[in-house]
């Protein structure tokens, strides 16, 4: 396993430019999401189409995740582990990738 703090910069600046795509994807679905009226089964929905979204996207750009941090897993558990992490909005990403540049510091 060789984890360092170079990978898991990599990492995050592939899973920022994946959240970006997710989040822009799904803004193509807003007219049919604002069609559930209940708030609570829009976010759900929303969520579960940015993993599935970000899983086919990270599966179409073959982007393994845990394969770039050194894990060997099978690829499909990378390409989900990236579907996952871009769900959490690009945003989220960034801010994560900017601290880590200041612990580099």
């Amino acid at each position: 396993m060789n984890i360092n703090l170079e990978n898991v910069k990599f990492v995050l600046v592939a899973i920022v430019m994946l959240a970006t795509a997710v989040e822009r994807g799904i803004e193509l679905f807003r007219p049919w999401l604002l069609k559930i009226k209940v708030i609570e089964w829009q976010n759900v929905v929303k969520l579960g189409a940015a993993i599935v979204l970000g899983f086919c996207l990270s599966a179409l750009i073959k982007l393994d995740v845990l394969a770039m941090l050194g894990l060997t897993y099978p690829p499909v558990a990378g390409y989900a582990a990236a579907g996952v992490l871009a769900s959490a909005g690009a945003s989220t990403w960034h801010a994560v990738l900017e601290w880590l540049k200041t612990i580099r510091r």
